[in-house]
């Protein structure tokens, strides 16, 4: 499996993403990958004003040339107009 996208609002599933696991990075290249998600009637306007908070899971499995495979996996909010990474992490599987 590769990247796989996960949105909650107020801890409340709203929809997961999936990418197939086809991607070859190289250590100096920037990614950049578009996911949209659209959010019910009764989400849109409390998260924009802040009454409701987005949430989302990210998991990118991955391997090194030596064989050994890892996932980063991070936590990302949007309340109040802004996004923050509140938990980032990298661990070996």
């Amino acid at each position: 499996m590769g990247l796989r996208v996960e949105f909650f609002t107020d801890n409340a599933p709203r929809g997961q993403k999936k990418e197939p696991p086809s991607v070859q990075i190289f250590p100096s290249v920037k990614v950049i990958s578009n996911i949209q998600l659209d959010l019910g009637d009764d989400d849109v306007a409390p998260v924009r004003d802040g009454r409701k908070k987005l949430r989302i899971e990210v998991r990118i499995p991955y391997h090194a040339e030596d064989g050994r495979r890892f996932e980063y996996t991070a936590e990302v909010s949007f309340a109040h107009g802004t996004f923050q990474i509140d938990k980032s992490e990298t661990h070996t599987v």
